[in-house]
């Protein structure tokens, strides 16, 4: 359940869990946002407080309709002055996930990382926070972990929503069988 992950967080002395890419086939992202679609958001789940999801401005319909505290990430990063030396997207990265954190206020501490992202890039970005805030100790999966532990256990709006789900397949397949029943063969074809 939702309500476990920041005592569990506790548990793990995990200060905050970034999930991060992009809605599509990332189980992690697609938890807290639900089926709206994003092509790159991220969510930071502070252990003290409440999720919030950094989102791009053309998604910000989309944004409003995931239910959690959303921030605009062009207009926050366009308040905070991008620094002349960010020379590699990797530095880019790194520079916006500090501000990110920052505005929770977060400026040390356990962060841990999951989602679906380019490895590659990810490393980068995540090498690269490290330099630019060296109080921050990147940890491995545990955020991965963390959320995995919490959606094996449904409060009853999960539930609902599950059973919601198996009431609209059931009724679905129900009509797909009546269409098959109806239909005849004649000269090989499907009537």
């Amino acid at each position: 359940m939702k309500s476990e992950i920041q005592s569990l967080m506790k548990q793990n002395h995990i200060d905050a869990i970034i999930v991060s890419g992009s809605r599509q086939h990332n189980p992690q992202l697609a938890y807290f946002v639900g089926n709206n679609f994003f092509t790159f958001a991220d969510v930071i789940i502070p252990q003290i407080g409440e999720p919030v999801l950094f989102y791009r401005v053309m998604e910000r319909d989309c944004a409003k309709q995931t239910g959690i505290k959303c921030v605009c990430q062009d207009e926050l990063l366009r308040e905070n002055k991008k620094p002349d030396e960010l020379k590699t997207p990797a530095e880019a990265r790194a520079w916006a996930l500090k501000v990110f954190l920052n505005s929770l206020p977060l400026t040390k501490g356990n962060i841990a990382f999951c989602g679906r992202l380019e490895f590659g890039e990810a490393y980068a970005a995540i090498e690269e926070l490290k330099k630019l805030e060296p109080d921050f100790h990147i940890c491995g999966d545990e955020g991965n972990g963390i959320l995995c532990q919490a959606r094996y256990t449904k409060d009853m709006d999960e539930l609902r929503k599950i059973r919601h789900m198996g009431e609209i397949t059931t009724e679905v397949v129900g009509r797909v069988e009546q269409f098959i029943r109806s239909g005849y063969l004649k000269d090989g074809k499907a009537f």
